[in-house]
Formats: structure tokens, sequence, C-alpha cells
């Protein structure tokens, strides 16, 4: 292998390593040539867990970025997954003596904030200025005050990136400096904020070329889907009035609304009376949005728009202190399917017929409790 061309022994080293690591580090300890070639490859997927690890890799990063290599030997990072939470717990407050949550000394469980914000922020936003032009698959899941960009600075761009999942409220961010990524084909928005009235626009406008949407923990409250349903969806299979709606190149919508007990405050929830009327409304909620989508869906023969159930885990219950077990498995569910895509499969966006709760072909609306 010692005799292969560089632009060989590249490919090999993009396209062969993607189990982990181990062919990468195998085949960089065959000799000091491969070694030196491979380095470059070491970093192609990056997944960075809580404040220490965004800090340090920045820290890292920007080091590296300043050294003089040959152009060769620079930094390849095609993958990258990103969150402040140190677990898939959705929390980022510690609680004392709770599995499963995050323990992240940044935290200040009394004021649940992040001490030096600002700092932080920073950081995460030199490694997306740094790596974002390289960039094919990013995850960024960072808390709803922290998804801004310094006012001064430059924009990251993201002229290569295929795959994104973020929170609705970076996609505000992200609208609001006016991006655009050119060849990005799925995204993936898990609500936190309410969408505006001009979502489908902002969503078209971003990636021009999408064609897999799939927006998760959505909200039942009609104030909080914007135009999602009335001009998104319904110009997927007809007219959509004034607004514009979806590009043309759209090709699936895939739909999963929250679970009650994600919405509910544990005050609520261990109190009967009012646990029965938050079940009872949010269920009313529910089967009305879900009647409105249904109005559209049995016209999509395409079958472009897709629900899934809202059902929670099995072995998954409403923790007391208030991190949902739905949220945590959500988060579970989203870093194994950015290790899957970035291994080249489909992860989150394979769905099995027996897991759609609505489209075009089935039934009707189905029996809610």
């Amino acid at each position: 292998m010692d005799l292969l061309p560089i632009e060989l022994l590249s490919s090999i080293f993009s396209f062969a390593c993607t189990d982990g690591g181990y062919t990468g580090t195998s085949l960089s300890a065959t000799s000091k040539y491969l070694n030196a070639l491979s380095q470059p490859y070491a970093l192609q997927s990056i997944a960075l867990y809580g404040w220490p690890h965004i800090v340090a890799f920045s820290t890292s990063l920007q080091a590296r970025n300043a050294a003089q290599t040959p152009p060769y030997l620079r930094l390849r990072c095609f993958h990258l997954y990103m969150t402040d939470r140190s677990s898939a717990c959705p929390s980022r407050v510690c609680h004392d003596g709770l599995p499963g949550c995050n323990g992240d000394s940044y935290c200040d469980p009394s004021l649940r904030v992040v001490p030096g914000t600002s700092i932080y922020v920073g950081h995460a936003h030199n490694i997306l200025t740094i790596l974002g032009p390289q960039l094919r698959t990013l995850t960024l899941l960072l808390s709803e005050e922290l998804n801004t960009f310094p006012s001064a600075g430059t924009v990251p761009t993201f002229p290569c990136l295929e795959e994104l999942t973020i929170h609705s409220s970076f996609l505000r961010a992200l609208t609001d400096n006016r991006s655009c990524m050119p060849r990005l084909r799925r995204l993936h928005i898990i609500q936190d904020i309410a969408f505006d009235y001009h979502f489908v626009s902002a969503v078209s406008t971003l990636a021009p070329a999408l064609t897999h949407l799939r927006l998760s923990e959505l909200s039942t409250a009609v104030y909080q889907t914007g135009d999602l349903i009335h001009h998104g969806v319904a110009s997927l299979v007809g007219p959509s009035g004034e607004l514009a709606g979806f590009s043309e190149a759209l090709e699936k919508v895939i739909l999963q609304f929250r679970h009650a007990d994600s919405q509910v405050s544990c005050e609520t929830i261990s109190s009967g009376p009012l646990a029965a009327y938050s079940a009872a409304f949010f269920a009313a909620q529910l089967r009305s949005i879900l009647s409105a989508l249904w109005r559209y869906i049995q016209h999509d023969s395409k079958r472009r728009v897709v629900v899934l159930p809202t059902c929670m885990h099995r072995d998954e219950k409403m923790n007391p202190r208030g991190c949902s077990g739905t949220r945590a498995h959500l988060y579970e569910d989203v870093r194994r399917s950015w290790a899957a895509c970035a291994a080249g499969e489909e992860g989150l966006w394979s769905i099995q017929e027996s897991d759609v709760l609505l489209a075009y072909g089935l039934p009707g609306l189905p029996n809610l409790p």
C-alpha cells in the first residue's frame, strides 16, 4: 500500500473507514507513511457531548487550523454531532440522584442557566465556522437560548451539507441570517419553540433542493404549528393559496406529534383531576389537528405526507421532576440515526409500514383514546 498514490489512499480512508475508527487505526499502524496520510481522516466523524467536549475540541481545532500543514494533510470532517447535553436526557439541568439526567459541571441547577453562555456559544460557533464548509451531515442539539450566532463575526456556511438535524429555534437563527444550504436533501427539525407563519417559506429558502423533511415533537396547538398544515402540507396535494408552499422537489414529509406527558408539568401529573383534564384536552387537540391533516392526506396519491404515532416506549415513564422519557428516547434515536447515516444507512428516514399512523391508502382517522 505504500506504493499507492495519495488520491487512492484518500478514497480508501474516506469510504472504508466508517466503522468507528477500527479500520483506520489498523491501516495507520502498518507504516509511518500510511500513519501520516491517515491523520486527516482520523476525525471525519465527530460526536461532542456536553460543553467540556465542545470547548476542548474547539480549542484543539483552532490550534490545528492555525498550524501550517500541506493541503493533503488538513483535517477532513464530514459528519458532526454536537449537543450541550452530556446524556440523552432532555433536561440540561442536573437533578441529584436521578439516573440518566445530565451531570454536566457547566450546569447550574439553581439558576437553570449555563454560566458564561456567550463564551460557550463562541466555541460552538467556532467549530461550525471551521468545519461548516466540508460537513456532509450535521446534528446540532443546543438549548433554545444558545441557538444563536454571535453579533459579530462570520456566519457559518454549509455549501456541502446534505443532512441536518436541529431544533426549531436554530432554524430561526439560520433564517434570520439568510443562510442557504444548496445541497441539503434531508432536514429533521425537533420543535422546541413555535413555528412562525412563514415557516414553509423559511424551509424552502434555506434548502431549495430539499427532498425529505421530518418534524418531531410537534405541538398539537394550532398557534404553534404556523403555516405547516394549511400551506405546507396543502401545497403538496394542490394549490396552497397566497402563501408559497413547499418546493416541488420535496418527496416526503414525516410528522410526529409530541406525547401528552411531555406537555404537562409535574404538578399536573401528581393531581388526578388535573391530569385527567390535561389528557382529555390533549386528545381533543390531537384529534382536531389529525382531522385537518386527513383532509389533505386523503388526496395525497403520491404518499408524500406520513404521520407517525405519538405513543411512548413501553418501559418509559414521566420523571416526577419533569424529565420526559419520550424525548430522551427521541434524542437517543437521533444519535443512532446520525451514526447510521454517516455510515451510509437510512437511520430515522427509514419508515416501516407498521409504524405509520396516518397516510394515503389507510382507512382513515385512527381511534384515539
